[in-house]
C-alpha cells in the first residue's frame, strides 16, 4: 500500500491546479458540491467524494489503486503521487458505498473504457460535462480539496491532522502513519459535519445523498 505510481505522472497536468490553490484556496460551498453530486455519474460520484473526504485534488484521486483502500477497516493510506508523502483518511460510510458501486476489473479504481487507468484528460472531460450539468460551468475540482482543508482547519482541528489527511509533511515517521490511518478521523468527520450534516441537511436532501 501507497506505493509511487509513475505511469501515474502524466496525471501531475492538475498540479496547475493545485498550486493555484495553495496561492488563492477557494473552497466549494456545500450546496455546490451537492449539485455536482447529484449531477454525476456512478463514478464521477465516488471521485467528488474521495476528493472531499480525503482531501485531494483531480490527479491524486485518479491516481488511486484499489489496493490503497481498506473498505471493511474504512481508511485510505496512499503515497502522494508527486511528493511521495504518505497520506490517510477515514473513509465515510457513503464514500464506501460509492467506491462498491464501481467494477473491479484491474488495479487501479478510476478506468478508462478500454480498462486502462484514467487519465486527468479523460476525468477533465467527463467533470467538465458533470459541472456544465449542474450549472456550474466555473467550479474546479481544487476547491473541493480547499473545501475539505479549510474546514477541518475552520472547525479547530489539529494542523498535523490536516496535514495528515492532505499528506504534507508533519515530521512523524512515514512507518507510523501507515499503521494509524485513524489519526486522520477527527479531520474527516469535521469535513463531513459540515459538508452533510445540519449546515448542508436541505441541500443534502434535494440530491439524495444518503
Amino acid at each position: 500500500m501507497g506505493r509511487r505510481r509513475p505511469t501515474c505522472f502524466g496525471l501531475l497536468q492538475s498540479y496547475g491546479a493545485a498550486i493555484a490553490s495553495a496561492v488563492d484556496p477557494r473552497p466549494i460551498a456545500p450546496a455546490d458540491f451537492h449539485r455536482l453530486y447529484k449531477a454525476a455519474d456512478d463514478p464521477m460520484k465516488a471521485t467528488l467524494l474521495l476528493g472531499l473526504n480525503c482531501c485531494m485534488y483531480a490527479g491524486e484521486v485518479c491516481c488511486l489503486n484499489w489496493n490503497d483502500v481498506d473498505l471493511a477497516a474504512a481508511t485510505l493510506t496512499t503515497t502522494r503521487p508527486k511528493a511521495g508523502q504518505v497520506r490517510i483518511a477515514v473513509l465515510w460510510p457513503r464514500t464506501i458505498r460509492a467506491l462498491k458501486k464501481l467494477p473491479r476489473k484491474t488495479a487501479a479504481i478510476f478506468v478508462t473504457r478500454a480498462g486502462s487507468q484514467t487519465t486527468y484528460k479523460t476525468f477533465y472531460h467527463h467533470f467538465k460535462a458533470t459541472k456544465d450539468a449542474a450549472g456550474l460551468p466555473g467550479a474546479e475540482f481544487s476547491s473541493i480539496r480547499d473545501g475539505a482543508y479549510t474546514t477541518a482547519v475552520e472547525q479547530g482541528i489539529d494542523l498535523n491532522t490536516v496535514k495528515l489527511l492532505a499528506g504534507h509533511a508533519t515530521g512523524i515517521s512515514d512507518a507510523y502513519v501507515k499503521r494509524r490511518p485513524q489519526m486522520a478521523a477527527a479531520a474527516c468527520r469535521a469535513i463531513e459535519a459540515i459538508y452533510f450534516g445540519p449546515v448542508s441537511r436541505s441541500a443534502a436532501a434535494s440530491s439524495r445523498v444518503a
